[in-house]
């Protein structure tokens, strides 16, 4: 995983997925714009996550349900909405199929 990252949904959709994530560094930095258009980003349950983007006639998400360990790496994500969304969410890896 770079140390930092631009991320852009202009007229439609996107998910940037870190949960299998290689985390080299303590903070990573996430650039999120996304104009007539949205996008999800997906964290593990153990990372920490500070939020502070700007919405105008869209949403960006400020707040992440659940808490990242302490010692984990964080991620900080900013950037802009225009009639667009940024949503962020917790989301636990999958299980690997036995067999």
């Amino acid at each position: 995983m770079p140390r930092r990252l631009t991320t852009m949904a202009l007229f439609g959709g996107g998910v940037v997925d870190l949960r299998y994530a290689d985390f080299t560094a303590p903070e990573v930095e996430i650039r999120a714009y996304s104009v007539f258009g949205g996008q999800t980003i997906l964290v593990p349950p153990e990372v920490n996550v500070d939020l502070r983007g700007v919405a105008v006639m869209g949403a960006f998400d400020h707040s992440v349900p659940g808490q990242g360990s302490p010692g984990a790496p964080c991620v900080r994500i900013g950037g802009f909405a225009l009639w667009g969304s940024v949503a962020v969410k917790r989301k636990k890896r999958k299980q690997a199929a036995a067999g």
